[in-house]
Formats: C-alpha cells, structure tokens, sequence
C-alpha cells in the first residue's frame, strides 16, 4: 500500500492486484512461472490459439510502441520512458524490493515468486533513484534481499533516462486469452500509470480531492471496496488514485479536467464509471433486462444464447423440483451439475472462458434443471459483469479448491452479488417473476446484506427503506398458499 514514504521519495506507484497462486521456487523459478500461467491462462484453448501465440511473443519481448499503438497520446508523453516486462525473474529482482520500499506490499500481501502474477503496471519518478539506492544498500532492506536469495535473486536499481518511467507487464493482461481484452487491457494500463505522472506535474491534488467530495457516500464507499489494496487513509493516495481510475477510460479528460472544462454533466458520468463492474448503476442495463424479464422461457433462452452467451442447463439429482416452474422443463442438457459445482442448493453458475472444459470457448452460463426462471437473468447479468470488468475471471479462477479465501476476493464476490440483485430487485413486478423468483430475491438480498453489513453500513437503510423484511413475510405466506393451490 502507499504510506508516508512516498510523498517523500516522490514515487508514483500503482499496482493492479489480479491473482495469488501458491508459486514454484529454485533455480527452474522462469521456466516453472511461465509454464504454470501458461496452464493457468491458456487452459481449454488449442496449441495454436491467441493466447499462447500471445505468451510465446511475450517471452521474446513486445515492443513497447506496439503494445499501446492505440492508446491516446498524451503531452506527458516526451518525459514518460515505458518498459514492457518479458521475463518474470527480471520483474521480481526490478521492481519487487522497489514496491516493499514504497510499502505498496508486504510478504504477506504477496511473496517475490508471484509477484510477476500480481503486477499489470507500476511507474515511478527519476527524482527516487538515489533515495531507494540508499534504501536498499542499507540494513532496512535485508528482509526484502534475504526473501530474494531464497529463490536466487537480488535485487536491481533501475536507470532512469528520462523523467517517469512507466512498466507493463503484459503477462498479466489476458483475459482466457481474448485478443480484445489483451489490447485493451494494455491501453488502460498504461493510461493510467500515465495519469499518475500527470497528477504529479499538474499538482493536481486539490481539484481531485473537491470532485472527491462531491460524491456521495455511497459513491465513495464503492470506490474504495473496490480497490481495497490501497491505504486511502493517505489523502494523496486517494486522490492520485480516484485521479487515475477516473480517467483511464479517456485520459484526455483529465486535461479538461485540470483546466476547469468539465461541466456538471460529465462529472455525473464519471461518478456513474466508478464501479466498473455495475450493472444496477447502468439505465440501459436495467432497461435491457426489464425486456428480457418480459420473455418467456423459451424466448428468454434463445434471445441471450443469440449473443454468443452459451446456456448449459444439467440435472441436480434432487428430489421434489418446484411446480411452479424449472429450466428442465424447456431443455435439458448432457451432464450434471455436480460435475460444474458440488455446493449445497446451487441453482446456478457462470463460468469464465478456460474456467472449466465445459467453457473452453468462452463465458459460459450454467443453470440447474431445477432453477427458477429469474436464474437466467441473474447469471446473464454476471456475464455482463464480466465483459466490463476483466480483473474477475483470473481471481475467479484460483478460488476452486481454495480453502481460505481473503478478505479482499471474499468483498469481489460479494459486490458483484450484491450488485445483481440490486438489479434484479427493478424487475420485482415483471410478468414472467412468479411467486418463488420474487421470494428467493428478496431473500437473497436480506442474505447478501448480512454477509456484506460488516463493511457497508448503509445495508440497513437499503432494508428498510424498501420494507425488506415485511415482503419477505409476504412472499413465504403466498407462495405456501401457490403450493396449496398446486396440490
């Protein structure tokens, strides 16, 4: 995280934290890293397919000017140099004692050997080489050194030729391999390593900390649970990353910005870009699903399989299915769902592209043959999920088998939930959602807002302003009373 150190040595650092897998270390540490997140990142796809013809150009090194080709150019550019990482050892021994030294991580956030996984950019200023020289030549670093030899590293200073230097490490911007997401994933990266030299040059703290400000509380309680890794205690922080995150998009914006351009509009549509994942702060993804939930069955399936969206819809094996309605009902498919998910009660799950052979090529939406119709739309709205944000899928990817879940991919899950059935909470009153769909929603919500009420307070208003618990009450009462019917 950032602390104090950094408004003295001037760094300007940010790093993406994307995944942590348990990592291999010795002599072989290059080879095993890079066969692993081959595994890992390509897994499901043909020898001959984008990603791994992608990883393999990585590896002899990507020109820098290539990488970004379609990313704006910007008037900081002339004082920006870029380096494109090709080797995990040589991202370990450059920059990994120099994020510590900015106390941008810890080993507990992360050890040397996975830090190639975790870091899409980090850039820095000139004006630090001889502090963090000193740093590391003195006994304050030897706990960073010493974690180093014992995968047979030390570490490196870096040369600065011109005023900022900005790093891209493209092994990370893969999203199971999808060309678009590889480029544009760079683009983003890089504008926003940018913006952070931009904010540096501009002294743009002040303005950033007004429109700040001029949030919400909800605004910025977002914000922040969804970029946990930072220490936004430290009001600079805060700002230069709000900065960066806000104007990554279209970096041409921040000039406007810093020039006093910007109206009251565009700030209301930068606010409404601030979780990039959203789908309940997006009107005409509200407005898209309201017509979906007005489909039948059948039309419903067949409108989101005609977006390329594949639906596999697998027997659960359990007993007594809801006379009301089921998936299985409209079509069954080859397999079960224990073979996807082996939790308790599960109606439903999306699956990221590789995440599992059964979406080898590409997102993949999974529904039990005993789910409700609402299932469909709730799982639709994660792929949407999906396609905006693509720090998902990798983090989605190391928690199958994974025993202990930390605290910041147990806030990933938990927002993109939640954020689901705020959406799905509009269409309460549509045609097609019986009795059962409007009973799981708001018990789902009631459910979401227990697990999520440690860290966003404003749950409770959430509850009450929309009678939660009166309708839930409500609903048990009538859909017994549908069940009577039924016999």
């Amino acid at each position: 995280m950032f602390g104090v150190v950094i408004l003295a040595s001037k760094i300007l650092l940010t790093i993406f934290f994307i995944f942590s897998v348990q990592g291999q270390t010795g002599k072989t540490l290059e080879t095993q890293q890079l066969d692993d997140l081959m595994l890992k990142t390509c897994r499901g796809l043909s020898p001959s397919s984008t990603c791994q013809t992608r990883m393999a150009e990585i590896r002899q090194g990507i020109d820098p000017a290539q990488l970004v080709s379609t990313a704006p150019k910007l008037d900081i550019d002339s004082k920006i140099q870029t380096n494109v990482i090709n080797s995990v050892t040589k991202m370990i021994a450059d920059y990994y004692c120099l994020a510590r030294f900015n106390h941008l991580i810890s080993s507990k956030d992360i050890e040397p050997d996975v830090f190639s996984y975790a870091v899409r950019g980090l850039s820095f200023s000139k004006e630090s080489e001889k502090q963090y020289a000193k740093w590391l030549s003195s006994s304050a670093s030897i706990d960073c050194r010493k974690e180093l030899s014992q995968i047979g590293l030390q570490p490196s200073l870096i040369k600065l030729d011109r005023p900022y230097q900005v790093v891209l490490n493209p092994i990370t911007f893969f999203e199971a391999g999808a060309e678009e997401d590889f480029y544009g994933i760079a683009d983003t990266t890089y504008n926003h390593e940018r913006l952070h030299a931009v904010f540096s040059m501009e002294k743009a703290k002040a303005k950033t900390i007004k429109l700040w400000n001029g949030l919400s509380k909800g605004q910025q309680a977002q914000f922040q649970l969804e970029h946990p890794s930072y220490n936004f205690r430290d009001k600079k922080v805060l700002a230069r990353e709000f900065f960066s995150y806000t104007f990554e998009k279209e970096p041409s914006k921040a000039y406007d910005f810093l020039k006093g351009k910007h109206d009251k509009s565009s700030y209301e549509d930068l606010q409404k870009q601030l979780c990039t994942f959203c789908t309940h702060q997006d009107l005409k993804t509200v407005d898209t699903s309201k017509a979906l939930a007005k489909l039948d069955a059948k039309d419903l399936l067949a409108r989101i399989e005609k977006e390329g969206i594949k639906v596999l819809i697998l027997t659960s094996g359990r007993k007594n299915p809801s006379p009301l309605f089921n998936w299985g009902n409209v079509r069954i498919d080859k397999g079960q769902l224990n073979q996807i998910t082996k939790l308790e009660g599960a109606m439903g799950k999306t699956l990221c592209r590789g995440e599992k052979s059964e979406s080898a090529e590409g997102v993949t939406v999974v529904l039990a043959a005993d789910s409700p119709y609402s299932t469909l739309i709730h799982e639709y709205l994660h792929v949407l999920q999906i396609r905006r944000d693509g720090s998902w899928c990798p983090v989605s990817k190391q928690l199958w088998g994974k025993e202990n879940v930390s605290p910041w991919e147990q806030r990933m899950i938990r927002d993109r939930e939640w954020d689901v059935r705020l959406t799905l909470w509009d269409l309460f009153e549509t045609p097609h959602m019986n009795v059962e769909d409007r009973l799981i929603l708001v018990d789902g919500l009631l459910n979401e807002a227990a697990l999520r009420k440690s860290f966003d307070p404003s749950v409770d208003d959430f509850i009450n302003k929309n009678g939660l618990k009166v309708k839930r009450d409500k609903e048990i009462k009538a859909y017994m009373e549908t069940l009577k019917l039924k016999k």
